[in-house]
């Protein structure tokens, strides 16, 4: 909260907000861990990397409205980061999974675009063959990324984000899918069969 009081005062100094920025990203990063962490306690235990089908039909989310409700509680930062964001969805797209738990997802991928992106950059969002994908503009990812505690030398996360996204999306049947070429990460949500809307 302090922060965000800093940020919002036309009377703080410039040099003062450059320095606040890499604070606020390493809290929002925080913040998307543990919730992460909190879904995941309140799932039923199960052995890693083995999914479990649901007990009871799963409603499905609409990726377009969750964005659009992050973009508006992250517009502070998307302004800091100077983000152009190029958004593809459309109304009827959706992913059958729990809205929270897409919710958490979308936060945690998100949330690494615009902290581990090139400032001044654009992030990408849309479906491409059958899953949900984030695209953005980053430097080569370290070997092992996106398993527990594996993060980039410049990252202010805890490096357990994504790892914790993929166990989350694993219980429900769904896949995390990170990769990077030609200068840019991909980070893909879905599994055949599970999305809905167009291909």
């Amino acid at each position: 909260m302090a922060i965000e009081r800093l940020r919002a005062d036309t009377a703080t100094a410039p040099a003062l907000h450059r320095q606040l920025m890499p604070m606020a990203e390493a809290v929002e990063l925080m913040a998307q861990t543990v919730d992460a962490l909190l879904m995941l306690a309140r799932e039923q235990a199960v052995a890693p990397g083995v999914p479990t089908a649901p007990t009871a039909p799963v409603a499905s989310a609409a990726p377009l409205r969750l964005v659009e409700q992050w973009v508006l509680a992250h517009a502070g930062w998307l302004d800091d980061r100077r983000v152009t964001l190029d958004i593809t969805l459309l109304r009827d797209d959706s992913l059958r999974l729990p809205e929270p738990v897409l919710r958490v997802v979308l936060a945690t991928l998100l949330a690494n675009a615009l902290a581990h992106g090139a400032p001044g950059g654009t992030v990408h969002i849309g479906f491409s063959k059958r899953r949900l994908c984030i695209r953005n503009a980053s430097a080569d990812l370290p070997a092992g990324f996106g398993g527990a505690f594996i993060k980039g030398d410049a990252s202010s996360g805890s490096g357990l984000g994504l790892d914790l996204a993929r166990r989350l999306l694993e219980r429900h049947g769904a896949t995390l899918q990170v990769t990077h070429a030609d200068g840019h990460t991909c980070a893909c949500v879905g599994e055949s069969g599970l999305v809905q809307g167009r291909p």
